[in-house]
């Protein structure tokens, strides 16, 4: 296995936390603007784009996996599985809704839940009608 695998493999066997972590580290950054406490806009940015792009790649190390002996997902166990399509489009929703509860919380109230509403307005007609390969 080469490196790059590697550290797939560990984000994958950590994703809980990559997860949780991002979404607490983006919400706590953008509380911190809100309660009075510096944060120059560079760094906020930087910090928001690393933590989206670890979960990102987590979600792609978890569907590299997905189907192999000893990984997330074994074949043939009867889950579900899901197009490329259906697949980018959950990933271009989770991160139009954490865009959105950051613009939310550090930019406007009204600008923010647009967000989040297109979003979740994006999710509906990317999943209408897609079918799950069994």
């Amino acid at each position: 296995m080469n490196a790059r695998a590697r550290a797939l493999g560990l984000l994958v066997a950590h994703r809980l936390v990559v997860y949780l972590g991002g979404l607490l580290v983006i919400a706590a950054l953008s509380l911190a603007s809100r309660t009075g406490v510096a944060v120059p806009v560079e760094a906020r940015t930087a910090v928001v784009v690393v933590a989206l792009g670890l979960m990102v790649l987590t979600y792609v190390g978890e569907r590299r996996f997905q189907g192999r002996e000893g990984g997330i997902d074994t074949v043939g166990n009867g889950r579900a599985t899901y197009s490329w399509r259906t697949r980018f489009a959950a990933v271009m929703t989770i991160l139009g809704i954490a865009a959105g509860i950051y613009v939310l919380l550090a930019v406007d109230l009204a600008l923010g839940l647009l967000f989040v509403a297109g979003a979740l307005l994006f999710a509906r007609v990317a999943f209408g009608g897609e079918e799950v390969e069994a």
